[in-house]
């Protein structure tokens, strides 16, 4: 027996079985998690530098996310150095149909909008409403809290005030002083209900369009190398499958001024992989436009488009350099990285 390295929660720990080139890494069982592998490098790093509450929680919350949207498949985590060997590992022992793998350092890079906290679990909240009445009394898990993403119980106890001062929940405290502290040792024994506010509130967050459809930004000619070109389109279109997405390009060239349905793609879209390599400046607009509607984009460069000399307009912007992006050197490379970074951050696509 161990602790969970996510939520420290008890968890039982063996070693996969020693036949196979999966000797050496690790199997947790964890209540909250459940089962999760561990990449032998990446039990070493973790072990030598103990985790923030906020990178537990990112990692828990893939975790639940992957059990609630796709069962049959469990996580494995590595890290970015060995993510290549581990799929081919996998790929090797007939078991990749039976993993998803999460590279750790995309997902604790990951951005998290804290100010959508309080909605994540209004919305979650509402979910475990299904089968009861729509004002029975509901309570917050850890599970829970960790779908929301939120770090720790200080945190959840400062959502739910802010909740309740909202006027969507009406929470009823135990006996006690009353206290912030009494609160907080109290806060998974909370009984709650639900008020008109927070059902309109969940109503009008429902409006908003639910899409599978996703936009690839890509330039539109690379000069003496379309094959190649049609090979990374295939190797996003795959990732995005892979997930319940479907992926494509408009179908024109739009080098030139930006066109309405340009727009109105990436309007209808739940998020834009930005492939930057050549550097070109639709790309940039699109990806832009995206950030700014607040849809994700994954930014993807093909090696050698990054630095060293600006020979022919190839390396990106220095502004780029200063965000997430993913670099590949062959069209699998780019699917494999592709497919785990969309289940890590924006998960596979559910129909609500």
């Amino acid at each position: 027996m161990g602790n969970c390295l996510f939520t420290d929660e008890e968890a039982r720990i063996v070693m996969f079985p020693m036949n196979g080139k999966m000797n050496g890494n690790l199997l947790y069982k964890s209540e909250i998690c459940g089962y999760y592998g561990i990449s032998e490098s990446l039990e070493r790093f973790l072990k030598a530098k103990p985790l923030t509450d906020q990178m537990k929680a990112k990692c828990a919350y893939q975790c639940l996310k992957l059990m609630k949207s796709n069962p049959e498949k469990a996580s494995f985590w590595v890290n970015k150095e060995n993510e290549n060997s581990m799929f081919q590992i996998l790929k090797e022992e007939n078991l990749d149909s039976n993993w998803l793998i999460y590279v750790f350092e995309d997902v604790i890079n990951e951005s998290v909008d804290h100010a959508e906290k309080p909605n994540d679990l209004l919305q979650i909240l509402a979910q475990k409403l299904n089968l009861k009445g729509a004002f029975d009394e509901v309570s917050i898990s850890k599970k829970d809290m960790l779908m929301a993403r939120i770090d720790n119980v200080a945190e959840l106890f400062r959502v739910v005030d802010y909740l309740e001062n909202k006027n969507y929940l009406k929470v009823q405290y135990p006996l006690g002083d009353g206290g912030a502290e009494h609160k907080m040792h109290t806060i998974f024994n909370l009984k709650l209900r639900f008020n008109i506010q927070g059902w309109e509130e969940i109503k009008r967050r429902s409006a908003f369009q639910n899409t599978n459809k996703v936009l690839i930004a890509i330039q539109f000619i690379w000069p003496d190398e379309q094959e190649l070109r049609q090979e990374v389109l295939l190797a996003i279109k795959e990732a995005c499958k892979s997930n319940g997405y479907e992926a494509d390009v408009v179908n024109q060239d739009h080098t030139g001024n930006v066109s309405d349905q340009i727009i109105s793609d990436i309007k209808k879209s739940r998020f834009v992989v930005a492939e930057l390599t050549y550097n070109n400046r639709g790309v940039y607009f699109e990806a832009g436009f995206s950030r700014g509607l607040g849809l994700p984009v994954f930014h993807l460069v093909r090696n050698g488009h990054i630095d060293g000399e600006d020979k022919e307009g190839k390396k990106v912007h220095f502004d780029i350099q200063q965000l997430m992006y993913r670099k590949w050197t062959n069209p699998e490379e780019l699917k494999n990285g592709l497919k785990s970074w969309i289940a890590a951050t924006v998960g596979p696509y559910e129909v609500k």
